[in-house]
C-alpha cells in the first residue's frame, strides 16, 4: 500500500472524506496526517524487523576507525564476526578493558575488540585484510516508487517496508486521538497485531526432548484421566 492508500483507509475508518493529495498538499490539516504517518513509521522501525535488517561487510585496514553505513540505526546483538577468528568479535568490548588496552603496549590476544564511539566503529589492533560481518538495523523503513529506501514518507506514492496493515492501524489510533475520537480500542487492536507479527518474524523451531525414533510423540500426555477431568 502507498502512503495515499494508507491515509485514505485511515480517513474512511474515521468517518472522514478522503483527500486528493497528502504529501503534496498545501493544507496544514492534511500535512498533519503525513506527520503522523512519519511518526508512526519511525516509531515502529525501532523494533528490529527482518525487513529492516541488513548485513555490513567491512575489510580491515591499518585504520582503527571505520565509518558506519549511511542508513545505520543500531547494531544487531551478537552478530559481529571476523573471518579470521572462530570466536565472535568482542563487541561492545568492556569499557574498563577497552580503556586498559588503549593505554597498554601489550597485544589484545586472538579475540578482536570493537566499540562504537562517536558514530564510528573502533577496532584495537586491526588484523589488516580480515573481513568483519555484522547485521544492523536500517533507519530506512520507507521505499519510493523507484525502489529507493529512505527514512520518511515524502510522496503519496511512497510505501512502507513494514506490514501495511500495522502501519495503517498505528496511524489510525494516532489520528483518532488527535481528532478527539475514541482511540483506545484501535490502539489495543494495533498492539495485538504488532505482537502477532513480531512472533512470526524470525520463524521458530519445534522443541523436541531428544533424538529418539518416536520424537514426534508429545513430551507430556495431552489427555487426562477421567478422574482428573474438570
Amino acid at each position: 500500500m502507498t502512503l495515499s492508500e494508507i491515509l485514505d483507509e485511515v480517513l474512511r475508518e474515521s468517518g472522514v472524506s478522503t483527500e486528493t493529495a497528502y504529501a503534496e498538499s498545501t493544507d496544514d490539516a492534511v500535512l498533519r496526517m503525513v506527520s503522523l504517518a512519519n511518526r508512526s513509521i519511525q516509531t515502529l522501525a525501532r523494533y528490529p524487523w527482518q525487513a529492516l535488517r541488513k548485513v555490513w561487510t567491512l575489510t580491515l585496514t591499518s585504520s582503527t576507525s571505520y565509518t558506519l553505513p549511511s542508513d545505520w540505526r543500531a547494531p544487531i546483538a551478537d552478530t559481529l564476526f571476523s573471518d579470521s577468528h572462530v570466536y565472535p568479535v568482542s563487541f561492545p568490548a568492556d569499557e574498563a578493558e577497552w580503556s586498559y588496552l588503549q593505554a597498554s603496549s601489550g597485544g589484545t590476544g586472538s579475540n578482536v575488540k570493537a566499540r562504537l564511539i562517536a558514530n564510528t566503529l573502533q577496532i584495537i589492533e586491526p588484523d589488516v585484510g580480515a573481513t568483519l560481518r555484522m547485521e544492523y538495523l536500517s533507519n530506512t523503513p520507507v521505499t519510493t516508487s523507484a525502489g529507493v529506501r529512505q527514512e520518511k514518507f515524502t510522496a503519496d506514492s511512497d510505501s512502507p517496508v513494514l506490514d501495511s496493515d500495522l502501519v495503517t492501524q498505528d496511524i489510525l489510533w494516532r489520528y483518532k486521538k488527535l481528532m478527539g475520537q475514541e482511540w483506545q480500542p484501535d490502539l489495543m487492536e494495533c498492539k495485538a497485531l504488532e505482537r502477532t507479527l513480531r512472533g512470526q518474524e524470525a520463524g521458530s523451531q519445534t522443541i523436541r526432548p531428544g533424538y529418539s525414533l518416536d520424537a514426534d510423540t508429545p513430551y507430556y500426555n495431552l489427555w487426562r484421566p477421567s478422574s482428573e477431568a474438570v
